[in-house]
């Protein structure tokens, strides 16, 4: 989770009850762990046979790293035999257990870097546009003129591409 209600209730005002509110803010974790992946550990299976690997998600600390070039059993790597570079996985032909290429499937269970500050605010920023959605396609106001409400699921697109933070982005 998040939020709960009674952080969320810190950022918007809303005369909703708190189950309400839950909803909204259930509706906005999922669609950000959609577009962007859970907050927690990440667990990656990537082909070898490349000097480097494309992770999914940027490097913050990594568990394991795990080649699997005999299924019956798997090599379990030290920290010398790679190198992060952010997204990238560089396999060293130096360490406890060198190579100049990664070997058969791998393994790699990481932990992103810390994201809850950028999930905070898209959370906050959905349920504000789920708040003022009013499902119409215009409004009237008192002297009746009418102004055009924004599509909503464009407004919604828009927020979720908000991240700042790169380490949120999905290769």
């Amino acid at each position: 989770m998040i939020l709960t209600v009674t952080e969320l209730r810190q950022h918007v005002a809303s005369g909703l009850p708190d189950d309400a509110l839950m909803r909204l803010l259930e509706a906005a974790e999922n669609d950000i762990t959609a577009k962007y992946g859970s907050a927690g550990a990440v667990t990656e299976y990537l082909d070898g046979g490349f000097e480097k690997l494309v992770l999914g998600r940027r490097v913050g600390i990594i568990t394991s790293v795990k080649e699997y070039a005999d299924t019956d059993s798997p090599t379990t790597l030290a920290t010398d035999d790679y190198r992060i570079d952010g997204y990238m996985l560089w396999r060293l032909d130096t360490g406890t257990n060198p190579g100049t290429a990664w070997a058969g499937q791998v393994q790699v269970i990481h932990t992103p870097p810390d994201t809850e500050v950028d999930r905070v605010r898209l959370q906050v920023a959905l349920v504000k546009l789920d708040l003022s959605y009013s499902g119409y396609t215009a409004e009237a106001t008192q002297d009746e003129s009418r102004s055009p409400m924004p599509d909503y699921q464009l407004a919604r697109r828009r927020v979720l591409n908000t991240y700042t933070s790169d380490a949120l982005l999905v290769k």
